[in-house]
C-alpha cells in the first residue's frame, strides 16, 4: 500500500484543521504548517504527492510561491493546488490562470475540492481510483466513511476511512449505477419543471 503524502501550507488555523479533517484517510500522511518558511523546509525534504497552499500567505510573488510554481511546472510527481481566499479571488485568479496553475476558491466547496484533489492525486500516481467514489459513499450510510466534527458553520465534515483500495468491483459498479440513477432522476425532474 502506497502512503499518500499531502502538505498543507496555510496561515489560517481553522482552515488547516478543516482541510486535514476532510483529507484524513487511513494510510495517508498529512502534514500541516503555518508559515511559508516551514513550508519551504518541508518541500525541500521532498516526497510529497500534493501541496495545498494558501495564496494570501505566499503573496503571489514571494519565495514560497516561486518555489511552488517551479515544482508545479516540473515533470515530477508532485502536484500543487492553490487555495485562494475570496477577497483575493480576482487578482489571484488572473495570475494563476495566466500561469496555468490549478486553484480552488475559499471557502471551499467540499465536493469540488475532493474532485480537484482526486484529479491531482491520480496525476501524481498516488491513488488508483478517483476520490469521487468516496464522495458518493459519503452520501450513504456506508461503514467506509467516517463522520468527522462540524466545520463550525453547521456543515458536518466527512472523511473516508480508505480512499483508494478495498473496494470490490461489485461496489464500484454499484456506485456507478447509483450515480446514473441520480443523474437520470435529476434530468427527469428538470424536464418536468416548466
Amino acid at each position: 500500500m502506497k502512503t499518500v503524502r499531502i502538505l498543507i501550507i496555510d496561515d489560517d488555523a481553522a482552515s488547516r484543521r478543516a482541510l486535514a479533517s476532510v483529507l484524513h484517510t487511513d494510510g495517508w500522511r498529512i502534514e500541516v504548517v503555518a508559515r511559508p518558511e516551514q513550508g519551504m523546509q518541508q518541500l525541500r525534504r521532498g516526497g510529497w504527492h500534493l501541496v495545498l497552499a494558501n495564496v494570501s500567505m505566499s503573496s503571489l510573488s514571494g519565495p514560497l510561491f516561486e518555489l511552488l510554481k517551479e515544482l508545479a511546472r516540473a515533470d515530477g510527481p508532485l502536484q500543487v493546488l492553490f487555495l485562494v481566499p475570496a477577497i483575493l479571488e480576482e487578482r489571484a485568479r488572473q495570475r494563476l490562470e495566466g500561469l496555468a496553475l490549478p486553484y480552488v476558491t475559499k471557502p471551499i466547496q467540499l465536493n469540488d475540492f475532493l474532485e480537484r484533489v482526486s484529479d491531482l492525486l491520480l496525476e501524481a500516481g498516488a491513488i488508483r481510483q478517483p476520490l469521487r467514489r468516496v464522495r458518493d459513499l459519503a452520501s450513504t450510510s456506508s461503514p467506509l466513511v467516517e463522520p468527522k466534527t462540524s466545520d463550525g458553520r453547521g456543515h458536518e465534515m466527512i472523511a473516508p476511512r480508505d480512499a483508494y483500495y478495498d473496494y470490490t468491483e461489485e461496489e464500484l459498479r454499484q456506485f456507478e449505477e447509483e450515480e446514473k440513477r441520480r443523474k437520470k432522476k435529476a434530468q427527469e425532474v428538470g424536464h418536468s419543471v416548466p
